[in-house]
């Protein structure tokens, strides 16, 4: 189902984040309604607004789209889009978040994230049959 609407985006991209073995959400003050999702005390996703648009930064690899307000090279932006799909979402939000892991000391790293490491490997080893155009 796409997530075309703020209120869909952000409350798939909370749950999806919040699933994830040690994640929690940190808002930044009581009158903020910006949130990041972190492991270990690094953040993975920020979940903001902007002019009215639900906005949801993720962390990458050098990244192809800059995200808004946040360093342009290891962070891009994902806005509300009918091309945006809940399993999209989940994919990108696990990337972000094993980025993150990775680059935890051996002794930070939750339990239970090389699971998660080796579906979405394994998913990577197996496109879909029939690809849309």
């Amino acid at each position: 189902m796409p997530l075309s609407t703020s209120r869909a985006l952000y409350e798939a991209a909370s749950a999806r984040a919040l699933a994830l073995p040690a994640t929690e959400l940190y808002r930044f003050s009581p009158r903020s309604d910006a949130e990041a999702a972190r492991v270990a005390g690094k953040w993975f996703m920020l979940l903001a607004e902007k002019d009215g648009t639900q906005l949801v930064n993720l962390k990458a690899h050098p990244a192809a789209r800059p995200a808004w307000h946040m360093n342009k090279t290891h962070w891009y932006s994902l806005v509300p889009h009918s091309d945006v799909t809940g399993e999209l979402l989940a994919e990108l939000i696990a990337e972000s978040y094993l980025t993150v892991v990775e680059s935890l000391p051996a002794r930070k790293r939750p339990p239970g994230w090389q699971d998660l490491a080796e579906k979405l490997k394994a998913a990577e080893s197996h496109p879909p049959k029939n690809p849309q155009p």
